[in-house]
């Protein structure tokens, strides 16, 4: 069964020293006491952030999701490969999927954009629509028309 996607449930399968990098890394929740980590306390320290910062992280943590699966971490190398970055070894360090794509989030927040973005447009295809009634026209490749196009 697919966990849900919502806050409280990435705070408990991400390990909280990846959590703590992650808000380190945002100069968030500076003052908050990670050695008696608990998912209801920093939960409760988050929804104290302001909107902003919160919907931010909340979109982080959708996109986490989005790419815990195998066609999901199959994106990341992709993205990674067009970046120059090859990721192969870092995706394998995590026990979880959730935790190898969190690791590309830290270390590779570029690489890990592209991939969700990517991720979310193969997702589209089901609302795509095939168009079957446009009338079948020869190319026209002349000059006027390419200027038409600028």
């Amino acid at each position: 069964m697919k966990l849900e996607c919502n806050p409280r449930n990435i705070l408990r399968v991400v390990p909280a020293r990846m959590l703590q990098e992650y808000f380190d890394q945002r100069q968030l929740l500076t003052d908050f006491d990670w050695d008696s980590f608990s998912v209801d306390s920093l939960y409760d320290a988050w929804m104290a952030l302001p909107a902003a910062e919160r919907q931010a992280i909340s979109v982080d943590f959708q996109h986490v999701f989005g790419l815990t699966s195998k066609r999901g971490i199959q994106t990341i190398i992709d993205a990674g490969r067009c970046h120059g970055v090859d990721l192969v070894s870092t995706i394998g360090k995590g026990r979880a999927s959730v935790e190898r794509v969190f690791r590309v989030l830290l270390d590779h927040p570029q690489v890990f954009r592209v991939a969700s973005q990517f991720a979310w447009v193969d997702n589209l295809k089901r609302h795509w629509y095939r168009r079957h009634d446009l009338p079948k026209v020869a190319l026209d490749l002349s000059e006027g028309a390419r200027q038409e196009l600028i």
